[in-house]
């Protein structure tokens, strides 16, 4: 019996993406092929993988524990590829990312990426999205991978994944003081979220009231939970304890790397490849 990496990869954009449906998209492939896939998968193996009903969670417990492998021999098995044909690259690269992304993978793919090419030095800088981009209009950084608004998206930059939908959300028992103030769990003033909120909210005869001010996805999501107030977050990051709530709809948004300029370097080109082709 023989695990396919092309499977593999199907497999791991289902997880990744929340589904048969967007992983198709991911993967440019029809809904009908990545079902047929992962079925072909399931039978190769005799074991089910995802769930079926609605209602239920997308993967099995034996879905789970074949993703969590998956990850790993996609990323030796790209590792090892890269080394075969790696070119004798030198040089440094000052990157910028986000909080979350530094806990949602991209810490492997730099671990990977320095053993690839031990020649090029990665500085990582972590900041919100908004300090990121001043940083490469004034090059402090070489390169960025970030969160931004769909129609703030330039004609340089490389889309590596839609992030999602944002959604406001608040602890299942939470109840709201009063209709015309909505305390609110918000990121740093420098957050995108935060900045149009505010701008949403400026003379509508309601009020965001800051009660907590967190800089990571951890501490906002923990005090959501507790029932302080409601928090602007990406979908992904509800837990069973969080409902969405109607308040007023964000704008779609995605992750993009950005480069200082038209032409970065070859090692921050390289480096770029790897992402684009990660799964988050």
């Amino acid at each position: 019996e023989r695990l396919e990496i092309d499977v593999l990869r199907t497999l791991k954009a289902v997880h990744d993406h929340g589904g048969v449906t967007n992983a198709a998209q991911f993967l440019s492939l029809t809904q009908s092929a990545v079902s047929h896939k992962i079925r072909r998968l399931e039978r190769h193996i005799d074991c089910q993988l995802l769930r079926r009903k609605p209602g239920q969670g997308l993967f099995t417990g034996d879905g789970e524990r074949l993703v969590a492998y998956a990850e790993k021999i996609i990323s030796i098995h790209d590792e090892a590829l890269s080394g075969i044909n790696k070119i004798d690259m030198k040089g440094r690269i000052r990157l910028g990312l986000t909080e979350e992304l530094v806990t949602a993978g991209l810490a492997r793919l730099l671990g990977q990426f320095s053993r690839v090419y031990p020649s090029v030095q990665v500085k990582t800088e972590v900041h919100q999205s908004l300090d990121l981009a001043r940083l490469l209009d004034r090059a402090k950084i070489d390169m960025a991978v970030m969160q931004i608004f769909d129609s703030e998206i330039q004609k340089h930059d490389q889309v590596w994944k839609k992030a999602g939908k944002l959604v406001w959300a608040k602890s299942v028992d939470y109840q709201f003081p009063d209709e015309t103030r909505i305390p609110f769990i918000a990121f740093d003033q420098n957050c995108f979220y935060r900045q149009w909120a505010t701008r949403q909210f400026a003379g509508s005869g309601r009020h965001l009231d800051v009660v907590l001010e967190c800089a990571s996805n951890e501490g906002i999501c923990s005090a959501v939970s507790a029932g302080m107030g409601v928090a602007l977050i990406a979908e992904r990051h509800l837990r069973p304890d969080m409902v969405e709530v109607d308040i007023l709809t964000p704008p779609p948004i995605s992750f993009v790397i950005r480069a200082h300029g038209s032409e970065p370097s070859a090692p921050a080109v390289a480096l770029r490849e790897n992402i684009l082709k990660d799964v988050l």
